[in-house]
């Protein structure tokens, strides 16, 4: 072999190895940005789930807020009907005892 024989064998040997190592060092990086990718995907899932169970508890604390307060307005007006229905029985009952104290005043004129 002569001596370009040599030094073209080194450069092809030279290249094959930068290629192979290239090769390498493409395929660690796919693998990594795969990695990368797939713990991201999964911490955003995980993200997900945790803000959905989040406004889970929100909405069902308003709506038990909600319940408790349209609990209080009911009690009150619950309290209110009472009221008024026990003002048409005393309204009913001064009534009638202001006719019973017309007839006796007209028991006292008429003697």
């Amino acid at each position: 072999m002569t001596a370009m024989q040599n030094e073209l064998s080194i450069n092809i040997a030279i290249n094959v190895v930068t290629i192979a190592f290239m090769a390498g060092i493409y395929i660690q990086t796919i693998k990594t940005l795969k990695e990368n990718q797939e713990k991201s995907e999964s911490d955003n899932k995980d993200r997900i789930l945790e803000l959905k169970q989040y406004f889970l508890e929100k909405i069902e604390d308003v709506k038990n807020h909600f319940a408790e307060h349209l609990t209080r307005v009911e009690e009150k007006q619950d309290k209110h009907n009472n009221l008024i229905e026990r003002m048409v029985i005393v309204e009913q009952s001064t009534k009638s005892a202001h006719h019973r104290i017309d007839e006796m005043k007209g028991d006292k004129h008429d003697k």
